[in-house]
């Protein structure tokens, strides 16, 4: 009977859930529209609202002060919220294309070392050869940039033959960003392959110019791209054509 007059709760939460997660994706509504929707999904405390909540790291809305400002809040809202918050942050994470916010939220909960130890396990999840998650690849690649720790470059030497011409630009970036000694076995085969984009290969020879490595046996073996970009001195390193 109480179901007959009241309806089930637990698609009545659900309908609240789809309603408040509509209000949260409007980019251009009044920012009072989408906070009223974040406090109302934060009151619910459970696994469903919070996902719905993160929904809204996933868009930039109009308004640049508004947009970081809501997104500052929920960060501080979902680290309050401990361990509860562990589990639809991780799931975010491995699933979207922007996940700075996110990140930042779980690394607050969970600590460096664990953050970083999951990061490298979402990496790890991708094949060099899948085109179709490029976007996100290229997220969790700039992630590690960021902690730049040379121990973590042999995770992404993969990726700097991926499919993607944008993934494998931004592993050498990151790989530069990290300065590890390594670098130069993977970044030479760049420069001298014929599959490489003229973009990645001038891309593999900024990093190495700029890490200092010593390049001496690239001294006729370099296409005439990168040649005229740069000149190997009398000490094997990389400068840069006048």
């Amino acid at each position: 009977m109480v179901l007959g007059l009241f309806g089930d709760p637990v698609k009545r939460k659900e309908k609240q859930i789809q309603k408040h997660l509509k209000n949260l994706k409007q980019p251009y509504a009044q920012p009072e529209i989408r906070r009223e929707s974040m406090e109302a999904l934060l009151k619910m405390e459970d696994i469903d609202s919070l996902k719905a909540l993160l929904e809204r790291f996933s868009y930039n809305c109009d308004g640049n002060i508004s947009d970081e400002s809501e997104k500052k809040d929920l960060i501080a809202e979902l680290v309050k919220k401990g361990d509860k918050s562990i589990i639809p942050l991780k799931e975010y994470i491995a699933k979207s294309e922007k996940i700075v916010h996110a990140s930042e939220a779980l690394k607050q909960i969970i600590g460096d070392s664990a953050f970083r130890e999951f990061i490298i396990q979402v990496l790890q999840k991708f094949d060099p050869d899948d085109h179709a998650s490029a976007a996100r690849k290229i997220q969790i690649i700039s992630l590690i940039a960021e902690m730049k720790e040379p121990e973590l470059a042999k995770y992404l030497y993969p990726f700097s033959r991926d499919f993607h011409d944008d993934v494998r630009f931004i592993t050498i970036e990151a790989i530069e960003k990290i300065a590890d000694k390594e670098a130069k076995s993977f970044l030479l085969p760049i420069i001298t392959s014929d599959e490489a984009s003229i973009r990645v290969q001038l891309r593999a020879a900024q990093a190495l110019f700029q890490l200092k490595l010593d390049v001496r046996e690239l001294k006729n073996n370099m296409s005439e791209i990168v040649a005229k970009e740069f000149v190997i001195d009398s000490k094997g390193k990389f400068q840069k054509r006048v």
